[in-house]
Parts: C-alpha cells; structure tokens; sequence
C-alpha cells in the first residue's frame, strides 16, 4: 500500500512531497525515503510528513544535524499499524525515534466504539458534537471504551522500541485543556475538534511517561505557503490557500529546535 497519495494529489503544483516507493514491509509512500536504515526514525501522521511544509521538521532535523533523518509520517495512522515486525526491526536498528502522539480516533474500531457505522472522517465531528452535547453519559463511557484501545495499542508499539523516544504533542490547543476533569463537565470541545482528538492529558502523561516530551501550539491563522518553483509547478500564480489542521512552518521549525536540541543530549 502506499500512503499519503491523497495529499500528493490534492496539493500538486504546489507542494512535491517526493513520495517514494521503497518500502517497510507492505506500506510504501513516505516523504524522500531511499530505503536504507537511518539514524533517526519519526513516526506520525501528516504533521509528521509535513503536509503544507516544504521544509517538516524530519527534514530540518537532518540538515541542521550530522544525523540521517527517515521521516514515516503516514496520514492518519494508527500506533497499531506500526506494529508490525518490519517497522519495529527498522526503528530498533535506529539511534533514536521521534514519535508524534496521534489522534485516538486512528484506532482500528473508532467508528464501531462511537456507533459511527461506515462514516468518512470528514463526516465524524457533528455527529461526535451532537453526542457530546445531547448524551454526554454515553459520550463518556464510548470515549473510555476508545481510550483503552487507543493506549493498549500505543503501549504496545512503544514497548517494543529499544532505542531513546522523544515525544512531540502538537495540537491548537494547550494540553491542560484536555485534563479530563474538564471533560467530565462538558468541557472542552478541543477534545472533538483538535488534532490530535480524544487525547487527554492524562492519557499523554501515561504514553510518554519519563521520556522527553515536546509541546507544540500551532497557529490558527490559514496560511498561503509560497508555490515551488520548478516545472511541475502549474498553480505558480494560483492562491493556494491552506487550512489550520496541520502546523504551520513556524511549528515545525520550533520541532526540529526542540528536537535538535534534546537529540544532543540523549544521543
């Protein structure tokens, strides 16, 4: 399978992603991976592959370092599809592993956990809202039932690294807005809306435990990113605007500081 073909798409002319085809066992995709074992593995969605960035931290990291930099991001993923023997013997054969928390609705049966049926992702958050505002008891009890999943399945990937992690959170919002003394009287809707959704704060305290942690607020403003400027680039002249989902280049570059900085005293 390969991954992140959608973004490819959608974004052509403005963004070249460079997606390859070597892959980590069956999944192929990712952002200017050659296929051979690099010093440092980052794992994560499409923050981590840096959609709307010419320049994700994976890559900052790499140019700024003397290390080299395999950047796995994969739209949408879920810990559990990095669990797989061939993932695990790549980031094991690292120095070190970023990894991005991701969202808990990325888990296998988040839409059979939520009642959902064959719901697009572009389709959850209204129902998810009219839930939450109009039920919150059986919101409650679904979202514990999905943060059970969503750790056993983080605990598991994580367990089996055997090199350092640094953790990066990136969210619109602070992780204190997620403390889930907060949910329990309806608040907050960041919990819904923000990437990465269903995660507390609580939750990110037990995946991340001792290791190094990284918190990211990105901006909210839409930004209109400059065109690449080669022969491929037919919207040159065309607004490309964005949206705020994914960080900013600013976030990314206060990452691959952070990043950089911790990488120089654990590794």
């Amino acid at each position: 399978m390969k991954v992140n073909t959608k973004y490819e798409k959608n974004d052509k002319g403005v963004f070249n992603y460079k997606l390859t085809d070597y892959n980590i066992g069956s999944i192929s995709g990712f952002r200017n991976f050659d296929g051979t074992q690099k010093d440092i593995v980052c794992l994560g969605a499409a923050s981590t592959m840096g959609r709307y960035s010419h320049n994700p931290f994976p890559m900052l990291i790499e140019d700024n370092t003397e290390y080299s930099v395999a950047n796995l991001g994969w739209g949408g993923v879920g810990d559990y599809q990095y669990n797989t023997q061939q993932f695990i013997d790549y980031i094991n054969s690292s120095k070190l592993c970023i990894y991005q928390i991701n969202s808990a609705r990325s888990v296998e049966n988040f839409n059979k956990t939520f009642n959902l049926g064959n719901a697009r992702i572009i389709e959850r958050p209204t129902k998810l809202v009219d839930l939450y505002q109009n039920n919150f008891p059986q919101f409650e009890e679904m979202f514990h039932k999905n943060k059970k999943e969503y750790l056993k399945n983080a605990k598991s990937l994580i367990q089996q690294i055997k090199v350092p992690i640094i953790f990066i959170f990136i969210s619109k919002h602070n992780l204190d807005d997620v403390d889930e003394n907060k949910i329990r009287t309806k608040q907050p809707v960041e919990l819904l809306w923000n990437l990465p959704q269903f995660v507390t704060m609580q939750m990110v305290n037990e995946i991340v435990n001792e290791n190094q942690l990284g918190c990211f607020k990105q901006l909210k403003s839409k930004r209109l990113p400059k065109p690449i400027l080669d022969n491929e680039s037919y919207q040159r002249n065309d607004i490309f605007e964005t949206d705020d989902y994914y960080p900013d280049q600013e976030t990314h570059y206060d990452v691959a500081e952070f990043c950089i900085e911790t990488i120089s005293k654990i590794v």
